[in-house]
């Protein structure tokens, strides 16, 4: 009988990531935390931007790499198949409470919106993008994206099977609206500090690089089906037809 010990992993590497999406959140919001983008005062704004942009970039490449088929076969070799995800999305949080514990905050106000009906939109886009990349990991297996299908399946002795390329919902309306979220909660705010446009512009950077591997991945998996998805849909915004 497999161990619990896995089911324990997965799921404690899920919550961690739940919590540090959450602070993520807090972060960029610059709200009701006392660390975040823009709670302090620069006195090197070309030096601390840099280095932000470098601890992103340490994300990106960890996150990109661990990603690619040739890694995970060298990975593989020292970890179990059904742990893998776990793993990746443990390491994969672990970095991104490094780039905000080691974030240099920079505090300059770019711009600030004091017409309450302009913030309160801003505000609603913001929450509305955080939303929107939650909700569509539940379009595909948010279980399977986490990990926890994988232990799951390996505790109860079944056969883990790949999920299926479909189009549901928003995936009818864009090919990553996942990644539209993070957009949307990125930029869309009633005050932008220096530090956020910093931390907004780096993840833009590389959500658009992510991108594009990854239609990459999907293309030699998935083959015309793909093709036939990408050659119809936009890519992250919306044909709004009359």
């Amino acid at each position: 009988m497999p161990s619990k010990r896995g089911v324990l992993y997965g799921v404690v590497s899920y919550v961690f990531f739940l919590g540090v999406l959450g602070y993520l959140v807090l972060f960029a919001a610059e709200l009701w935390v006392p660390w975040t983008a823009g709670s302090g005062v620069s006195e090197d704004l070309w030096g601390d931007s840099l280095f932000n942009l470098f601890l992103i970039s340490l994300f990106g490449v960890q996150h990109s790499v661990m990603a690619r088929p040739s890694f995970k076969a060298w990975w593989l070799k020292f970890v179990p198949e059904y742990l893998e995800r776990s793993h990746y999305v443990m390491i994969s949080t672990l970095v991104m409470l490094v780039v905000m514990v080691f974030w240099r905050p920079i505090g300059v106000i770019l711009w600030q919106f004091e017409n309450e009906v302009m913030v309160s939109i801003l505000w609603a886009g913001f929450a509305l993008g955080w939303l929107l990349t939650v909700f569509s990991t539940f379009l595909t297996d948010h279980f399977d994206l986490f990990g926890l299908r994988q232990v799951y399946l390996h505790y109860v002795e079944k056969t883990y099977t790949e999920v299926g390329f479909s189009e549901h919902l928003f995936y009818k309306l864009v090919r990553h609206p996942m990644m539209l979220g993070m957009l949307m909660g990125f930029w869309l705010t009633p005050f932008m500090t220096l530090g956020h446009l910093v931390l907004a512009t780096g993840f833009s950077i590389y959500i658009l690089v992510g991108i594009h591997f990854e239609e990459r991945a999907l293309l030699a998996s998935l083959g015309e089906d793909y093709r036939s998805y990408r050659e119809k849909t936009p890519k992250l915004f919306p044909k709004f037809i009359k």
